[in-house]
């Protein structure tokens, strides 16, 4: 099952960090989870298995779409009845990185406006470690990922550059910011 998941999903890839309340961490109590993250809107399939060593589940949505985070927490809260802390959401998604008014961020057909894109720097990932209870830290080129997207687009020389770029997202009231923690274009 997880290898079709995996194999056929092709919407946006999305891990969901999550702290279980449960003693035992999210492998052992990942049943409520893996029910409520299935309840969540645009969300097309769950992979079954949680990522034990990071606190995390995979989701892949319906399309190259973003989840509205805020929507997403209450409606895990809800389903999961304070059973987990829902600790964010970082996305992989395809779309093309442009310039605008000296930032960059990600267009595409399926994203209503921009999505603005930033360097990891200060934002926590969303892979946890249980022995610290704490975010795990960068590696250094996670850190460097926005650095090395821009030169990569810069280097291409063309108005826009398509890539698939994965870090954590954020969500305000004028629109997204996706942290780059790595890319691939």
């Amino acid at each position: 099952m997880d290898h079709a998941i995996r194999s056929q999903a092709t919407g946006t890839h999305a891990t969901v960090g999550l702290t279980s309340r449960c003693p035992y961490g999210l492998g052992a109590c990942w049943g409520g989870a893996y029910e409520a993250l299935q309840t969540l809107d645009g969300v097309a399939s769950v992979r079954p298995i949680a990522n034990v060593e990071d606190s995390t589940a995979q989701v892949f949505l319906h399309g190259d779409t973003l989840p509205d985070l805020d929507r997403w927490a209450q409606q895990f809260a809800q389903v999961a009845n304070g059973s987990y802390d829902f600790r964010g959401v970082e996305v992989s998604l395809r779309a093309s990185v442009q310039a605008r008014n000296g930032d960059f961020g990600l267009t595409g057909s399926s994203i209503g406006k921009p999505v603005l894109l930033a360097p990891l720097e200060h934002i926590e990932k969303v892979q946890f470690d249980r022995a610290t209870a704490k975010a795990k830290p960068a590696l250094p080129e996670e850190h460097s990922a926005y650095e090395r997207l821009i030169a990569r687009y810069r280097d291409a020389g063309t108005a826009d550059l398509p890539a698939r770029v994965t870090g954590p997202l954020r969500q305000t009231d004028t629109g997204w910011t996706l942290y780059v923690r790595d890319f691939d274009a």
